[in-house]
């Protein structure tokens, strides 16, 4: 079974068993953290113009990219906005995904840095695409929840 609009997933690192995680410090960095169960660990995806946007069930803000380079070791970070991302099946392996930058001449996918460290803290970048699970994602699905007029005009 795909991905379902609407639903709160923990998405998890295949190759480190991390999830992805936004501080529950300071609010803004991204990482690749333990599973502990907490709201700033989950994340509720909906569907936009074909691509999907991540927002954070404890503090309402996106899954977004630092800073305005888009590039190799760009890292992602919290963002006030939304920010679409493509994600797609792996071709060798349909019940883990890959999650990319859309419309960028190269491919960039979301990876938890230095090739999967399985170390609390480890960042989560861009990186161009290659056959490596540090690269391939689960969603594991949580508690159903709705944001109903994030996107009303």
């Amino acid at each position: 079974m795909g991905i379902i609009p609407g639903r709160c997933y923990r998405v998890v690192n295949v190759k480190a068993g991390k999830v992805i995680d936004l501080s529950g410090t300071e609010g803004h960095s991204i990482t690749g953290w333990q599973w502990k169960g907490g709201d700033n660990q989950k994340w509720i995806l909906e569907q936009q113009d074909g691509l999907w946007i991540f927002r954070n069930k404890d503090k309402g803000s996106f899954l977004g990219i630092a800073g305005i380079q888009v590039e190799f070791g760009t890292r992602l970070a919290a963002s006030d906005f939304p920010v679409q991302w493509d994600i797609v099946p792996e071709k060798n392996d349909i019940s883990v995904y890959r999650i990319f930058v859309p419309r960028q001449p190269c491919p960039l996918n979301v990876e938890l840095g230095d090739n999967g460290n399985g170390r609390n803290g480890t960042p989560i970048q861009l990186w161009g695409r290659w056959p490596a699970d540090h690269q391939n994602w689960r969603f594991e699905e949580g508690e159903i929840y709705r944001f109903e007029v994030l996107f009303s005009e």
